[in-house]
């Protein structure tokens, strides 16, 4: 299952499998609340694939201050928050 959502920080729009959307619950979803959804550029790296090189995948603010100490060469790789804008199989 997929989901379509709009990032906070800059409006970036993307559609992402649900195992990006931290702790995410179907039957507990909410229109208009935000979430925290995995992000990184050009979709380089996958939330599992981080987790092989990191202990912990940061948490960014609104001031893109991450939550725990990142290498710069993952440009912002982390959750940030997001609205969902549609849910599906396909989108």
């Amino acid at each position: 299952m997929y989901a379509k959502v709009r990032f906070l920080r800059d409006k970036e729009e993307l559609t992402v499998p649900f195992s990006y959307i931290r702790n995410f619950d179907l039957l507990k979803y909410k229109r208009h609340l935000s979430y925290r959804v995995f992000w990184s550029r050009g979709n380089s790296i996958s939330p599992d694939e981080m987790l092989e090189v990191v202990d912990e995948i940061p948490d960014y603010n609104d001031d893109m201050e991450p939550s725990v100490p990142i290498d710069d060469s993952f440009n912002g790789a982390g959750y940030h928050r997001a609205i969902v804008l549609a849910l599906g199989g396909r989108l």
